[in-house]
């Protein structure tokens, strides 16, 4: 499962695209798909269960770390960012899921990093 965070990654960093770009260019639609793969990658990295087959934590692997903390930067901070300018700008044209995908990826952000110091 580490080899898949990886390959999402650099496809959304190759997508050169973000929220702001994509909601101007009006493929919207296509970086919300890869947000959607971002989120279920990083979703097996912060599962809670008890059973260690069913995935890959983060304390159990250093490599994720920094692509994780990258994630934060360029996909949580600046996602915010650009998704706040968008709706005080737009406001009708702001959609509700775009704010849910980048707090749901800093929520699972949380989970991750509350797991490796408990």
């Amino acid at each position: 499962m580490e080899g898949l965070l990886a390959v999402v990654w650099d496809a959304l960093q190759h997508s050169e695209t973000s929220f702001e770009r994509a909601l101007a260019a009006g493929n919207a639609e296509y970086y919300r798909t890869l947000l959607k793969l971002l989120f279920l990658t990083l979703r097996v990295h912060a599962d809670n269960t008890p059973d260690p087959k069913a995935s890959m934590r983060l304390k159990d692997s250093t490599s994720v770390i920094p692509i994780v903390m990258e994630i934060v930067e360029s996909v949580v901070a600046n996602g915010i960012r650009e998704l706040a300018a968008f709706i005080h700008d737009k406001p009708t044209e702001a959609n509700p899921e775009d704010v849910a995908l980048v707090t749901g990826e800093l929520f699972l952000f949380y989970l991750a990093i509350f797991d490796i110091i408990s």
